[in-house]
């Protein structure tokens, strides 16, 4: 049968497997708080091009006199909400 040595202590064992297992959720954890703050400027990001390009589209397509005005109004809240 196998004997186990004198100075061998599971409890050593176990307290460093825990530690190395805890630097791992550790890490994971970072590294996914980082790519969250980098897709929600990612996100921001889009969401200014996203108004500046509906407020050009909203410009372009200007055509009657009676809706000149609300059409350049609704394109200025567009860009002043991400400005």
């Amino acid at each position: 049968m196998y004997q186990s040595p004198e100075n061998f202590k599971p409890s050593v064992v176990v307290t460093v497997s825990g530690v190395f297992v805890e630097f791992i959720a550790a890490t994971f954890l970072l590294i996914y708080r980082s790519t969250m703050n980098q897709a929600r400027s990612y996100v921001t990001m889009l969401e200014k091009i996203n108004a500046v390009g509906m407020s050009i589209q909203i410009l372009d397509t200007m055509e009657s006199r009676e809706t000149d005005k609300f059409r350049a109004q609704l394109a200025m809240e567009l860009l002043s909400l991400y400005g």
